[in-house]
């Protein structure tokens, strides 16, 4: 049987994310209880939580806003039908200037409620796509405050306390507990980039693709800054 005959579906599981994320926090808790990395996971457990319930609301269309929308344009159909029933065209009565603004205006209207028809008919999935990108920029903050813990773990700098300066970071880990801060820090980063992608697999937008692209791009920018130290650590 050859692959074109094969039917896999792949896909990333919420819930199973979700669980990932809260056993992450808990080893970093157990592993250094009061560390700020932890805080910033439980941030993140906040964030995931939600994904569910997000992604049912992004994905299934509004009833509420439909029905808002079709009203709206049925109420706006109908006020355009009764002010063109107001002109009296009498053609033969009618100047040749006078059919001429006439006809302008009635265009000008029209091409006025198409615009207004056309933003309101699109107007649900402005509302949708604001709430996952609002969700996607929440996973970049999260990302970046990551980012900036694992900025002072000097790898070079064990055991140099004798060479800090009073503005030093407090530099106490071992390099067994520095490895694993770096790679608690990875797989959160990781992890990040795992749920931005369980966005954009529910939801086709192409807004919220470049978000989600966006995010891998950092999280990769970001690994790549933390497996630099934790090769470095084990050299």
């Amino acid at each position: 049987m050859g692959l074109k005959d094969m039917n896999i579906t792949i896909k990333l599981l919420p819930e199973h994310l979700f669980e990932t994320v809260k056993i992450l926090e808990k080893r970093i808790k157990d592993r250094f209880p009061d560390s700020s990395l932890g805080k910033v996971l439980n941030d993140f457990v906040a964030v995931t939580s939600q994904i569910s319930k997000n992604i049912d609301w992004i994905s299934k269309p509004s009833l509420f806003i439909r029905s808002i929308t079709y009203l709206v344009v049925f109420f706006l159909l109908f006020f355009m039908f009764y002010w063109l029933m107001k002109f009296d065209f009498v053609l033969h009565e009618m100047s040749f200037e006078r059919l001429l603004n006439i006809s302008d205006l009635i265009f000008n209207n029209l091409v006025i409620l198409a615009v207004i028809i056309l933003f309101l008919l699109n107007f649900e999935q402005r509302v949708l796509r604001r709430k996952a990108i609002t969700v996607l920029h929440e996973l970049k903050v999260i990302a970046h405050v990551i980012d900036m813990h694992q900025l002072t773990k000097d790898p070079s700098l064990i055991g140099e306390y004798d060479k800090a300066t009073q503005y030093s970071p407090t530099r106490n880990y071992t390099k067994f507990e520095l490895e694993r801060y770096l790679d608690y820090c990875s797989e959160s980063i990781s992890l990040i980039a795992k749920v931005a992608a369980l966005y954009s697999q529910h939801i086709k937008n192409e807004a919220v693709h470049k978000s989600v692209s966006e995010i891998e791009m950092l999280c990769t920018g970001i690994n790549r800054k933390i497996w630099q130290k934790i090769i470095i650590l084990n050299n």
